[in-house]
């Protein structure tokens, strides 16, 4: 005997699938929306007030910073990274 193949309750689970499915997609997009649009600027926050990476706030000293000054000159460019 060969299952019935459109039966009632197999149409039923086919169309909560399709439900289920639509509801996951909004779902993630309200959610990485969220995230996006509040937690990652709750987090910019700070670390964007304590950090200064391009030295723009004036410090007391001088500018310049210590060269590391290689002792081997080919040694030095065979090591670029």
């Amino acid at each position: 005997m060969m299952p019935e193949t459109h039966s009632p309750l197999r149409r039923f689970v086919n169309g909560w699938l399709a439900f289920a499915h639509l509801i996951g997609t909004v779902q993630m997009v309200v959610l990485l929306t969220v995230v996006y649009w509040v937690f990652i600027p709750l987090m910019y926050v700070p670390f964007g007030l304590i950090a200064d990476p391009l030295r723009l706030r004036r410090s007391t000293g001088s500018g310049w910073r210590e060269r590391e000054v290689p002792g081997n000159a080919i040694e030095y460019m065979t090591r670029q990274w």
